[in-house]
């Protein structure tokens, strides 16, 4: 695989979660609150847990067969 297409995939794919994440049901539902608005953004300082925080909310839209994408801008 080339390195262009190993960064293409890393962009596109969630991360992994670990087994020991906190729960966070009120950001969750706060952001299921708006799953059919065109953007949602997650603004925090680094090490706040956005990613996790996304990707745990991913993994609860795609479970309820919810159109949704991935794409990691660093």
């Amino acid at each position: 695989m080339d390195k262009m297409h190993s960064v293409v995939i890393t962009s596109l794919t969630p991360p992994i979660q670990k087994v020991e994440l906190v729960s966070r049901p009120s950001l969750i539902s706060r952001l299921s609150e708006g799953h059919n608005r065109k953007l949602t953004t997650i603004v925090a300082p680094a090490g706040f847990g956005k990613t996790t925080l996304a990707s745990v909310w991913y993994d609860t839209l795609s479970s309820k067969n919810k159109a949704i994408a991935w794409l990691s801008i660093e």
